[in-house]
């Protein structure tokens, strides 16, 4: 299923859980953003839960078994499972498992990470986070980048007077590729700070969750301040 999702890649598979001390070994190595855990009514598969949530208490953790009750249930979501599917169930049951639970974990706390949210349409939202990347990087000799995340109305490129040949859909669609020798031709330099626009035209494509993560994770290691310009609520 995961070959199947082309967004999604599977690191490792296990024949058993491993032990507690090889649980924390594994996920020093991997890193992962997400899980997929075979809940069983055995105390070790909530045990293995619990011990990858306290270790990695942002990743996405997906359950999936073949018989469940509502103790098993209340169990699983105790220990930090945050969607459990019940064979059988589809590609597409396990995609939109992937999503829900993604969205409903813990939000990261990214220091150098500033949002842009306007109240309403026209507010200034969009030329306050140009005009303040301008500022930090001139006056304050900052590494800045500035995401047009407004996915209906995106003007930044229009404020900096390019025609981008990369945008945002191209860095959320490469997301699992991006490096610095990828990056060196994604972004857009203007006025001293680094600019990944939307294209100038609407954009209708839908990218789930984790791409955006692996973008902002992947830029916040890179800049000094990431200015996210977003569209209204």
């Amino acid at each position: 299923m995961c070959a199947e999702m082309s967004d999604v890649s599977l690191l490792k598979a296990f024949e058993q859980f491993p032990a507690s001390h090889e649980t924390s070994r594994l996920l020093n190595v991997y890193d992962p953003e997400g899980f997929f855990l075979e809940i069983q009514a055995t105390e070790r598969s909530i045990e293995v839960a619990r011990e990858i949530r306290r270790h990695l208490p942002h990743a996405a953790m997906v359950g999936y078994t073949r018989q469940c009750d509502r103790a098993l249930r209340a169990q699983a979501a105790e220990a930090g499972v945050l969607e459990l599917l019940v064979a059988p169930f589809t590609t597409a049951d396990l995609r939109r498992a992937l999503i829900r639970a993604f969205e409903a974990r813990r939000p990261e706390v990214l220091p150098n990470l500033l949002a842009f949210l306007p109240a309403k349409p026209g507010s200034g939202a969009s030329v306050t986070a140009f005009n303040t990347a301008g500022a930090l990087a001139a006056h304050f000799d900052k590494k800045v980048l500035v995401i047009d995340a407004d996915r209906h109305h995106g003007m930044l490129s229009v404020y900096a007077n390019v025609d981008p040949p990369h945008t945002l859909d191209e860095a959320l669609e490469s997301s699992h590729e991006l490096n610095n020798g990828v990056w060196a031709y994604r972004r857009v330099s203007v006025h001293g700070f680094d600019l990944l626009p939307m294209p100038r035209r609407y954009s209708t494509r839908v990218f789930p969750p984790w791409t955006y993560q692996r973008l902002i994770r992947f830029a916040c290691s890179h800049y000094d301040l990431v200015l996210a310009d977003l569209g209204e609520a």
